[in-house]
């Protein structure tokens, strides 16, 4: 045990890092609660999961259409100003759209609880981010930075699956309405108390009159935020197809515990994975590990489509599960290891923003397919995601490593200059 948790207590030796960590933990929550806590809400003022739906999709494409350019602002003025505005701005939404359904409901043509829902999704705070970002600016390359990245894993794992107990709880022993509010407050506290943490604040980029702001690393930045959202469209399509399964079998209620073996998989994963980094520093290059958990991911995806029951299709989850960190925590050293430090943020929101579309493009691609065909056939759009990302992840390595071979700034070794040039103008 004592081995275990040395490399989360290397990690944490740096003054601040445990606050700012636990304060993300908590700002993150409501990733995971407001989605769920709007369909409630909806649902029970209108009596219709449609408009549910169709109030829930304005939240999640806004979130993801938006998250880039907050993380831009970020890296440009500050993680404070920006993130506290944003959840200012996310909580007078989300709390005017619980205002605006417990007036009475709104007929399905009104548009007003979509625009507040997009509102609140399109101003709700990068903090996954901007806690990466702060790890980057802490460690920089050094292999502690990947047991941070696996630690953050673990704990976006832990966040969606407390998160939706926690506002399904709150829905039902009190109202889907404070549900709401509960999340929004969560956010709003956690996030301020993240952003106000200065001594770990990466702070703005220095901004030098007539320079040209840095150029995104498109070449490998591109195919990551595409395969971002294969991956994403995996884990859509997935979990409609288990609740399909789930209730074509006759055990409609099992689908939520069959959909925990992705996270306790996951989690597991992460966990092991922070310790073996903290004693192990990676020798391959992230682009390579990337490669190697998108091909894992997709092989124990193979037999999705054949299983018997859903006791066999946990057991399988929790085995495609394991491979899911790995995969997450590579693409995260990917970015840092791509992306100019003064756009770092910025990158990180781009892969977010793939993500959340490609789990809104997955389950709408599932739809159809399970309606033809089934519950068993959605597992072939999540296993073609898989086949998806793992090319895309195969062009990433070519790029990188042409990328490597390419002497001048887009390098590791002028990334790793740009990142000394950074500290020393905080520092000063």
């Amino acid at each position: 045990m004592p081995a275990l948790f040395a490399p989360y207590r290397r990690v944490f030796t740096v003054p601040g890092s445990a606050t700012f960590c636990g304060f993300g933990a908590l700002a993150r929550l409501p990733m995971s609660m407001l989605g769920l806590g709007v369909v409630l809400l909806v649902s029970a003022r209108t009596g219709s999961y449609a408009v549910a739906g169709t109030v829930s999709a304005a939240y999640v494409l806004a979130a993801a259409v938006v998250a880039p350019l907050l993380s831009r602002l970020i890296d440009r003025r500050g993680q404070r100003r920006v993130l506290q505005a944003a959840v200012l701005v996310n909580a007078a939404a989300m709390l005017a759209l619980v205002g605006c359904m417990l007036s009475g409901g709104v007929p399905a043509s009104t548009p007003v609880p979509q625009l507040l829902a997009a509102l609140g999704g399109a101003s709700f705070p990068p903090v996954g981010s901007a806690v990466r970002a702060r790890w980057i600016r802490l460690l920089g390359q050094s292999p502690r930075l990947q047991t941070a990245f696996a630690l953050e894993a673990m704990l976006d794992e832990a966040v969606f699956v407390v998160g939706p107990v926690a506002v399904t709880a709150a829905a039902t022993l009190a109202t889907p309405a404070l549900a709401v509010v509960f999340a929004v407050v969560i956010g709003l506290v956690g996030t301020w108390l993240f952003a106000d943490q200065r001594a770990t604040d990466p702070g703005p980029v220095p901004q030098v009159a007539g320079a040209p702001k840095p150029a995104m690393n498109w070449r490998v930045m591109a195919p990551l935020v595409v395969a971002s959202g294969a991956l994403g469209a995996l884990f859509g399509s997935a979990e409609v197809s288990v609740v399909a399964l789930a209730a074509q079998t006759g055990h409609a209620s099992a689908a939520g515990a069959t959909l925990a073996f992705w996270s306790a998989g996951s989690g597991v994963a992460a966990a092991w994975l922070a310790a073996w980094l903290g004693a192990h520093p990676p020798r391959r290059r992230a682009s390579r590990r990337f490669l190697a958990g998108s091909a894992v991911l997709t092989a124990t995806l193979v037999a999705l489509p054949f299983v018997p029951n859903l006791v066999v299709l946990g057991a399988v989850f929790l085995l495609a599960g394991l491979a899911i960190s790995p995969t997450l925590v590579a693409s995260m050293g990917l970015v840092s290891e791509s992306v100019p430090t003064a756009r770092v943020t910025e990158g990180m929101g781009w892969t977010s923003t793939g993500m959340c579309a490609g789990v809104a493009a997955g389950a709408a691609v599932a739809g159809p397919v399970l309606d033809a065909h089934g519950g068993h056939a959605g597992f072939w759009v999540a296993l073609a995601a898989g086949v998806l990302c793992t090319v895309l992840a195969a062009l990433i390595v070519h790029a990188s490593r042409a990328q490597a071979a390419r002497p001048g700034p887009a390098g590791p070794a002028a990334e790793a200059t740009v990142g000394l040039v950074h500290d020393a103008a905080v520092a000063h």
